[in-house]
């Protein structure tokens, strides 16, 4: 349940008693914000604190509460539990963001570097009780699966974080001079360039575990293009008369899943850092 929208709560049944429990709330947190000396708020920081709101409210499901539960809850009750585990969420954040700074990727790129920097904005301006929902910074550099932009607020932050470290610690598991040798080739003004730091190094690590030549982190991964057109002729096979058109999507992926887990394993990187890096396998797939 989206709790980003105020006419998502309208659509159960039997809630009339949470709705009239908000309605208090939201008059009371805007009477909270306005201050003393002042009766009212404009129409746009009012749909800012009722967003702020119900985001706040709707982050107990990080706790296990189901919308269900949630809608049979008070919702002040709801309120202050919510900010309890945005508080842990942003206490577990900035110490995420604190070891990304401490340990980069060990090749320069100023889009990734400046993305990483500004986050600092965001735990300084973040205002847990009017905004919840904002992201008070500018994020240029994306991640290699894209973010989901039904994230606000620090659920935001946390999941792009967490996809951060497990990229950056999969570039650094190879040497950076295998690293730069394969930007170069690929992009030769890697250092300036708007791209993913990842994929890449996925891609040709895909490619040299399929040839069964993939060995190591240290094993010279760029020997051989990390085109698509060459993968596309491995998973094909330069002796196979099939075209990869024909082939079964699924077996396709399923190649690709596997290979990855490999490198994965060769890497002795984690189950969750594998599971992320895996998901990338439909999109290869697609573009192959």
């Amino acid at each position: 349940m989206n709790f980003q929208s105020f006419d998502m709560i309208k659509i159960y049944p039997d809630n009339e008693q949470f709705l009239s429990g908000f309605c208090k709330l939201l008059a009371k947190e805007s009477r909270r914000f306005a201050g003393c000396d002042r009766t009212s708020v404009s129409v746009e920081r009012a749909d800012s604190l009722l967003k702020s709101i119900l985001y706040t409210i709707g982050i107990n499901t990080a706790a296990g509460m189901s919308p269900e539960e949630i809608l049979h809850e008070d919702p002040e009750k709801l309120l202050l539990s919510g900010r309890q585990i945005i508080k842990e969420k942003k206490a577990a954040s900035f110490a995420a963001w604190k070891a990304l700074l401490q340990k980069p990727p060990r090749v320069r790129n100023v889009f990734f570097t400046d993305t990483v920097k500004g986050l600092g904005a965001f735990f300084k301006y973040y205002d847990i009780f009017y905004s919840a929902h904002c992201i008070p910074c500018s994020i240029d550099y994306w991640t290699m699966i894209p973010m989901q932009d039904s994230l606000k607020g620090i659920s935001y932050i946390e999941e792009y974080l967490r996809r951060l470290s497990i990229e950056v610690r999969f570039l650094r598991r190879f040497s950076p001079e295998t690293v730069r040798k394969l930007y170069s080739y690929e992009i030769p003004e890697y250092h300036s360039a708007f791209f993913n730091l990842c994929e890449p190094i996925v891609t040709a690590a895909l490619i040299r575990k399929i040839t069964g030549k993939f060995l190591s982190g240290s094993f010279n991964i760029t020997d051989q293009s990390a085109a698509m057109p060459f993968l596309r002729d491995i998973l094909t096979g330069k002796d196979n008369t099939d075209n990869i058109d024909n082939m079964d999507n699924i077996d396709i992926i399923k190649l690709i899943e596997n290979s990855i887990a490999s490198c994965c394993v060769d890497l002795e990187l984690s189950e969750s850092d594998t599971e992320y890096l895996l998901s990338i396998a439909p999109d290869i797939a697609a573009r192959l």
